[in-house]
């Protein structure tokens, strides 16, 4: 009597170990994706704060000065480019013994991101001395 022994195989066929590389492979592409795309978004929000504090500062520096003349103010300041806009609101103070006349301020903040050219733009009125 012949007998045939049949051993067993241990370990993966070639079929299942390109199944396993495969999802490996997409699950990294699909994580670096997500990285890259949070380390993008942080950095825009980063330029974005940076943007409107330096806005922000510009007003409260026409508020401080009090005494201004419509115009534009232009700069740059940490890579961004700002201009400051002054005009008359309306008219002077017409009580006597008040000296003072509304003026709007506009600020507008201009950057280039890896989106494209991004503008952040604030106003706000602001009295001032009659001069």
């Amino acid at each position: 009597m012949i007998h045939k022994v049949h051993q067993q195989q241990h370990g993966f066929t070639l079929l299942e170990v390109l199944a396993a590389f495969l999802i490996a492979v997409f699950s990294l592409i699909l994580v670096f994706s997500i990285w890259n795309g949070a380390i993008l978004r942080t950095a825009l929000t980063e330029r974005q704060e940076l943007a409107l504090a330096l806005a922000q500062s510009l007003i409260d520096e026409q508020r401080t000065l009090r005494i201004a003349t419509a115009g534009t103010t232009m700069g740059t300041t940490s890579g961004l480019e700002w201009s400051v806009t002054r005009q008359e609101y309306g008219p002077p103070s017409s009580v006597p013994g008040i000296e003072w006349r509304p003026m709007r301020i506009d600020v507008e903040v201009t950057w280039t991101a890896l989106t494209g050219a991004q503008t952040l733009a604030l106003s706000s009125i602001v009295l001032v001395m009659n001069i």
